[in-house]
């Protein structure tokens, strides 16, 4: 199987999509500052920094979930060097 040139033009088309890892820290740290502030009393703070905490990690998640969507659909794919296209795997 040939390998596509490193200094290629083409390589930005067909190169796999970069892996993205969810960087949840930040979220679960955001989420448990407002279960204190819950705890402690401050009612509506406390919870639109919970809510805001779980929609961040959320969106997070989907986006490492959509990389690994794209990179799955990229392993399934084959390139033709001759006319510059992708097809489907037949497997």
């Amino acid at each position: 199987m040939a390998t596509m040139d490193p200094g290629s033009a083409l390589k930005k088309g067909f190169a796999q999509p970069a892996e993205e890892k969810a960087a949840l820290v930040g979220p679960l740290l955001v989420a448990g500052f407002g279960v204190a502030l819950l705890v402690s009393g401050v009612i509506l703070p406390g919870l639109l920094v919970t809510v805001g905490g779980a929609v961040w990690g959320a969106r997070e998640r989907g986006k490492e979930q959509t990389s690994q969507r794209k990179r799955a659909q990229w392993l399934k794919q084959m390139i033709c060097m001759h006319c510059k296209e992708l097809f489907p795997s037949a497997a």
